[in-house]
């Protein structure tokens, strides 16, 4: 079987007090602030990029797992506390996945056009995209489906929830393949 493989999570969180986003702009390096084009402080990491507005919300992008975007908040966290860019409280709510990106490769015996009546919620205009776009559960998660085989699924909450939704993919082409619907 081909394998699905994580390639962006972002996280999020709100501290209960604000950031000093100025006073970090001169203090970090790998950081660009332009108050004029973005209110944000975008911070590159090795790994990671974190995104942080005066407000205290934060977010953490390009991780590879959950636990490496919330490790990524919580130690950009105490990296700006040390810094002195903290006002008021460092605490925060809890840390959220908003989204989960995974590729992925299926294998497809029939053409795009050849599986659109196997699928409901799907959008297939090849003028203005080469690949399939397929809403599972008719919630936020869209699976992108190319003739190549690949597959991009974006807009799950979790990694778990992204490989499940792999997995009924490949058992729905897999009983297309062997038109079994």
């Amino acid at each position: 079987m081909k394998t699905l493989r994580i390639v962006n999570i972002i996280a999020s969180t709100k501290i209960f007090g604000d950031i000093d986003i100025e006073l970090l702009s001169v203090k970090i390096k790998n950081c660009q602030y332009e108050p004029g084009l973005f209110p944000g402080l975008i911070y590159r990491k090795k790994t990671y990029t974190i995104i942080m507005f005066s407000t205290g919300k934060i977010s953490s992008h390009g991780s590879k797992s959950e636990k490496q975007a919330k490790e990524a908040i919580v130690d950009t966290l105490n990296e700006i506390e040390n810094l002195g860019a903290i006002i008021g409280r460092k605490e925060f709510d809890n840390i959220r996945i908003e989204n989960v990106v995974g590729v992925g490769e299926i294998e497809l015996d029939k053409s795009l056009e050849e599986i659109i009546p196997y699928f409901s919620n799907v959008i297939y205009e090849t003028e203005q995209f080469p690949g399939l776009i397929y809403k599972p559960h008719n919630n936020s998660i869209t699976c992108l489906i190319f003739n190549s085989g690949k597959v991009i699924i974006v807009g799950s909450k979790s990694e778990k929830q992204t490989y499940e939704i792999y997995i009924e993919l490949i058992d729905k082409i897999n009983k297309i393949n062997k038109n079994d619907c």
